[in-house]
């Protein structure tokens, strides 16, 4: 069994569901996992609930409501009540979500509902913006297991429908509605005074946009990383390197690139090239990351791009 005791080891958790190495079964959720404390700091916020907290308690509500609505399977299609505790007697506004992991784990199906709750929950709670803005401050962290999870996670709620922007707008309306010299922090990421935390949240539009591109071909192995929940992979194709994840690959497949590796490594004369199916997540700036998708020649009716040819 898989024991969640913070809300960081629920989200590593829902990405091993996500990609089939794990069962919903398996998971035991602790009492604070599904705690994300959002702290305000500031001379006009204090334990009780005025009318920016009580906007987003109800907005939180909304999202959740219409969460259910267009993913009946997950909860259900009627929306349980998400309770928000005020405590500490400092502006800390707590919202519970363990009640909406227990309840998506015990229906949990497909792996796709698992990446669906994942979102919603950092979306609403301003996990995700945070975390966008520490990596948009901190190349370092886009190769951090975590942040891939996100990521990964995002975008197949996104290929679901769901709209992230729409979901991270009640966090976004607690945020503006900070005063010049207040400060606010989520689930212990990092405290921003308010200018900066507004831009956090304002950060999907100003960044650069993130592009995926298909780059399916011959990659040469550098270095297989062992030491991450999710191998990585550490790719060169001519003078380019990127770091690859696994995380779309099905276990089947998943399996025999690691045996292939495994005993291409083992037997020191053998090839470290590999034929991938890759797709590369790239800025106007620079190549981030890559996710191995399949195995084999390149996919068809597609654009295939050299890794070298990044940014576009």
């Amino acid at each position: 069994m898989a024991q969640a005791q913070t809300f960081d080891d629920v989200l590593l958790l829902l990405w091993k569901i996500s990609e089939g190495k794990i069962k919903p079964k398996d998971i035991v959720l602790g009492k604070e996992c599904g705690s994300i404390p959002i702290r305000v700091q500031g001379v006009s916020w204090d334990k009780r609930i005025d009318a920016r907290s009580a906007e987003f308690v109800q907005g939180l509500q909304k999202e959740l409501n219409d969460f259910c609505k267009r993913y009946p399977e997950i909860l259900g299609p009627d929306a349980p009540l998400l309770k928000v505790a005020i405590r500490d007697g400092s502006g800390i506004l707590d919202p519970d979500y363990l009640p909406l992991l227990k309840e998506a784990l015990k229906k949990m199906t497909g792996r796709q509902a698992a990446a669906l709750i994942a979102t919603l929950i950092i979306s609403t709670s301003g996990y995700f913006a945070f975390d966008r803005y520490m990596t948009s401050q901190d190349n370092a962290r886009i190769a951090q297991t975590a942040q891939v999870a996100i990521e990964a996670m995002r975008d197949v709620a996104v290929q679901k429908g769901m709209d992230t922007v729409k979901t991270e707008r009640p966090f976004k309306r607690l945020t503006n509605s900070l005063g010049e010299f207040d400060q606010i922090t989520v689930g212990g990421l990092i405290t921003l005074p308010a200018a900066e935390a507004k831009k956090a949240v304002r950060i999907k539009q100003t960044r650069t946009a993130e592009m995926i591109a298909p780059c399916d071909g011959i990659y040469h192995l550098e270095k297989l990383d062992l030491t991450q929940p999710s191998p990585v992979l550490e790719l060169s194709q001519g003078d380019a390197t990127v770091k690859a994840y696994l995380e779309h690959l099905s276990p089947k497949d998943k399996k025999l690139l690691l045996d292939t590796i495994d005993k291409r490594i083992d037997n020191k004369k053998a090839s470290l090239n590999l034929d991938l199916q890759m797709d590369i997540r790239f800025t106007g700036k620079t190549v981030k990351y890559g996710s191995v998708v399949g195995l084999g020649k390149p996919r068809a009716g597609m654009d295939h791009h050299m890794l070298s040819e990044l940014p576009l």
